[in-house]
């Protein structure tokens, strides 16, 4: 009979990227910006000992010494559910949908707001981009790649949105917004063109949450009114 396999040797790598499942292609560069180009590999970024599992909860990965000088192991202990602190601030509907927009703008030399789109979007949102080149799906954190990509390669460097008009469907503590807005390099800068976002949202202690965002941007044959 063989030896007993020894596990202390072995070695986990955290360092990796994530597997990027959205297969979206990445967008034309003679068309107008759009921040939702295929995802990008963060691997020069702090590792993050936290897996996130879709449906809200995590499966952490402590790191544990057996003895000194001997190699780190890596064990993964109990599921637990994931609700960061920062989550219990109360919003209204109004107030995330206005701080969506704002998450999503920065001016030179910044960058988008990824903490507070974690505030706004919930656990496992999906995010899908309708154009004439056809339907695109991410979740958070790869649409939040694809903006860090376009930032670093100098593609994107200033980028604004507002809205322009909202209908909205509520029905107790569910809701259906469509928002019409539209993107400018800049806050005062020329129009890049207009869109509209159909956001589902749900109330949950005493707040609200953005569960699914789609967006259909002008077109060639699509134009999309100010009102």
């Amino acid at each position: 009979m063989g030896s007993p396999v020894d596990l202390t040797e072995s070695s986990v790598d955290l360092t990796g990227s994530p597997v990027d499942l959205t297969g979206s292609p990445d967008e034309p560069t003679g068309s107008p910006v759009d921040l939702t180009g295929s995802p990008v590999d963060l691997t020069g970024s702090p590792v993050d000992l936290t897996e996130r599992v879709v449906g809200g909860t995590d499966k952490a990965l402590d790191v544990k010494k057996k003895d000194a000088g001997s190699k780190e192991e890596v064990v993964e202990s109990k599921k637990r559910a994931f609700v960061p602190t920062s989550y219990t601030a109360a919003m209204t509907l109004d107030e995330v949908i206005a701080a969506m927009y704002a998450s999503f703008s920065f001016e030179r030399g910044e960058r988008p707001d990824r903490q507070r789109q974690s505030e706004i979007f919930a656990p496992g949102a999906r995010l899908v981009r309708v154009n004439d080149d056809g339907v695109f799906e991410f979740d958070l954190a790869s649409f939040q790649r694809n903006l860090e990509e376009m930032i670093d390669s100098g593609t994107l460097v200033s980028f604004w949105e507002g809205e322009l008009w909202r209908e909205t469907r509520q029905f107790s503590d569910i809701a259906h917004v469509l928002s019409g807005y539209e993107t400018r390099t800049t806050r005062g800068g020329e129009v890049l063109y207009r869109a509209v976002k159909s956001i589902q949202a749900f109330q949950r202690n005493n707040r609200w949450w953005i569960s699914a965002m789609l967006w259909r941007r002008e077109g060639k044959d699509l134009q999309i009114d100010t009102r």
